[in-house]
């Protein structure tokens, strides 16, 4: 698994742990990043909803400036495996 922060212009990548600590924000994990999972993370983060991609491809979602964090996995078919992940992220990542 490849955790990573999009590089944005002036900001410098960060560990996934210490970015947006301490701002007590729920955030959003959204599985996928084609065209449904872009429409997905565009509405959250219009909302002010920080917003992490996992995907097992590489995806269009992971560009938009809605984006906190992405997360590029092996594979997404298996379905134990893919929660597994979810709930790794989950305990690392703070928005």
């Amino acid at each position: 698994m490849i955790l990573a922060a999009p590089a944005r212009p002036g900001v410098s990548p960060a560990p996934l742990a210490a970015e947006g600590r301490g701002r007590g924000l729920t955030g959003a994990v959204v599985v996928g990043g084609d065209y449904q999972g872009l429409g997905i993370v565009r509405s959250l983060g219009r909302r002010g909803v920080p917003v992490c991609v996992i995907d097992d491809e590489h995806s269009i979602a992971r560009y938009s400036r809605y984006v906190t964090h992405h997360v590029r996995v092996e594979s997404l078919r298996d379905q134990d495996r893919s929660v597994e992940l979810i709930l790794e992220l989950g305990a690392r990542l703070t928005f």
